[in-house]
């Protein structure tokens, strides 16, 4: 399989931040002392200075390109999709959909059905 990158992603880093903060928060919501404010303050500084302080990404970090066998390996690994989908709730197909940014664009004249998909957010 391909390699996978090393340092932790900015997602990674925020997330666990924007946890603490959340947490600060609801403590004041719920009558804490106003001095959680400060803590608030402390974490947003800490979770801004890590992710500052994450080295930029070096081309040796990147992910190697995949073989013929890594992707054969992959799909294998997948098992059927198309069955996958058929069989998947509704609602979590159209979720599925709108994060791919599907567009189906239907023709009467022909009866077909057009999809177009924007991968560019994927990549």
């Amino acid at each position: 399989m391909a390699a996978i990158p090393r340092q932790p992603a900015a997602a990674d880093i925020t997330a666990e931040f924007d946890k603490k903060i959340a947490r600060y928060r609801q403590a004041l919501d719920e009558g804490a002392s106003p001095a959680v404010v400060g803590w608030i303050a402390e974490a947003e500084h800490q979770r801004d200075k890590a992710l500052a302080s994450r080295p930029a990404a070096r081309e040796s970090d990147a992910i190697d390109p995949m073989t013929a066998e890594d992707i054969a390996s992959l799909i294998a690994e997948l098992g059927n999709i198309a069955a996958a989908l058929e069989e998947a709730d509704p609602e979590d197909k159209l979720d599925l959909y709108r994060s791919l940014r599907l567009r189906l664009t239907y023709s009467a004249e022909t009866q077909t059905a057009h999809a177009d998909i924007d991968l560019g957010a994927h990549r």
